[in-house]
């Protein structure tokens, strides 16, 4: 199922950026790619050809403009949340049509969950 998903994915989000309201021709949607590692392109050889916001740009092409705003380690909980970043603060500021969030990878690690452990409920 989770295979059948991830071939999915991109044609999800074309359809769903079809239907992205008041954008002019001229003008280009923004997307902004907020997460962790993942989203960076963190241990890949060319992140900025290799990570999944570049590989979106390649796929969407050039009526779109997909700005990569991942920060390595981060997570939504608070004590290491992504909401304490610079690059938080300038997804804010790039004024996004779109938001892609790729974030809670590193939350369910040990030293996280043992920080907030009523968030982890067996």
């Amino acid at each position: 199922m989770v295979f059948i998903f991830r071939l999915l994915q991109p044609f999800l989000l074309l359809l769903f950026l079809a239907g992205v309201p008041g954008v002019s021709a001229a003008q280009k949607i923004r997307i902004a790619c907020v997460g962790n590692s993942i989203t960076q392109g963190v241990r890949l050889s060319h992140p900025t050809e290799e990570s999944y916001p570049a590989q979106l740009q390649q796929l969407l092409g050039n009526g779109y403009e997909v700005l990569n705003f991942g920060v390595s380690g981060k997570t939504v909980i608070p004590a290491n949340g992504y909401s304490a970043t610079d690059a938080y603060q300038k997804a804010l500021h790039s004024r996004p049509d779109v938001v892609t969030i790729k974030l809670g990878t590193n939350d369910s690690r040990l030293p996280y969950r043992l920080e907030v452990p009523e968030q982890f409920d067996d």
